[in-house]
């Protein structure tokens, strides 16, 4: 079967397979598939996409979870505690970017005004 509609770009989207070179991957369709049972909804807020779209789109994940092995004897519980670990994790290491940059910039204001300001 000819997969013609997704598309994979390594400078789009980190490479993420996506619906005619739009920045719609796989996945949106199928999130949007849960949110909008109605099509009819779905084509009015998105009315780039087509119907052969979301057809190859449900067939390629199919495609993926086949030729993947899913581990299912963890608990929801402990998959959701795994997920707000990691996402705790990825804001401290944001806003300790966020805070070093900040310290960058004072030290460079700092010199700024020592060297240039008339006292």
């Amino acid at each position: 079967m000819k997969l013609d509609r997704i598309t994979r770009n390594p400078n789009r989207i980190n490479g993420q397979p996506c619906i005619r070179n739009l920045r719609l991957t796989v996945r949106r369709v199928l999130e949007l598939l849960a949110t909008y049972p109605d099509r009819s909804e779905l084509y009015q807020e998105f009315p780039e996409l087509e119907e052969e779209d979301i057809r190859q789109a449900l067939i390629y994940a199919s495609t993926y979870l086949d030729d993947r092995i899913i581990d299912l004897s963890q608990s929801y519980e402990t998959v959701a505690c795994d997920r707000r670990s990691s996402v705790v994790r990825h804001f401290s290491l944001l806003f300790y970017g966020v805070f070093k940059i900040l310290q960058v910039f004072g030290a460079l204001r700092w010199y700024y005004l020592k060297n240039n300001c008339d006292r």
